[in-house]
């Protein structure tokens, strides 16, 4: 969350992958998870100031053995 809000360069990157490549889709590996989606909306918040909004959003909860 903190890296997201605060413009971490890898998240930078990412994002701009994302506007070059336009995807209809996008699955995200190894990103945290929480119950309220926090960070998931912090993300999707950050593609539609860039200028790439993703209207949806699904994040199931992970299956790591726990």
């Amino acid at each position: 969350m903190r890296d997201i809000q605060g413009g971490e360069v890898q998240v930078q990157a990412v994002i701009a992958d994302i506007i070059t490549v336009r995807p209809d889709v996008i699955v995200l590996h190894r990103f945290d998870w929480d119950a309220r989606m926090h960070a998931g909306k912090a993300f999707q918040e950050r593609l539609t100031t860039a200028g790439w909004p993703m209207a949806h959003a699904f994040a199931p909860r992970p299956n790591t053995g726990n």
